[in-house]
């Protein structure tokens, strides 16, 4: 159950985030760089949590830099930025290779249907599209396309 205090928490952390982090910090001049205000109730005490990402803004001349990279909290947050660029990339490789097969099997499937050397004029074209939901559509319409020209009607008329 909520209590009335958490009302006026989330008020003061969302509506004066900047004095209210720097009265519990202690610290003047912090900014505020994200208010990661939450609706989601906190499995430990049961109320709504808000949480202030925050700047020092001398935070530099206070840990040399050196010191934060030998800090537990650093290398946790590095390793963590790693795994995120990471599972980013592979996401991103995923999706170029599933735009990069449907490509490679519009281009397969013209060639198997028009055998013209034809077909590889239209690879440029088809390689400046990054939708693969689109490539989808143009893939399916191969076996139902009665010419080459007709292919390439279809292909410049349809927006990417």
């Amino acid at each position: 159950m909520r209590q009335p205090y958490d009302n006026v928490t989330k008020f003061v952390t969302t509506a004066y985030a900047e004095p209210f982090a720097e009265h519990i910090l202690k610290y003047p001049n912090v900014k505020v760089l994200e208010n990661l205000a939450t609706e989601q109730i906190t499995l430990k005490a049961r109320q709504t949590d808000s949480t202030l990402k925050v700047e020092f803004p001398m935070i530099k001349q206070l840990l040399p830099e050196g010191i934060m990279q030998e800090s537990p909290f650093f290398r946790e947050y590095i390793r963590e930025a790693e795994a995120r660029a990471m599972e980013r990339g592979m996401e991103r490789g995923m999706e170029r290779g599933q735009i990069r097969c449907a490509i490679d099997s519009i281009i397969d499937l013209l060639n198997d249907q028009f055998q013209s050397d034809a077909v590889q004029t239209l690879k440029p074209e088809l390689e400046r599209i990054n939708d693969l939901d689109h490539l989808k559509r143009l893939l399916r319409a191969v076996p139902k396309t009665p010419s080459l020209e007709a292919f390439t009607e279809i292909l410049r008329q349809q927006k990417y």
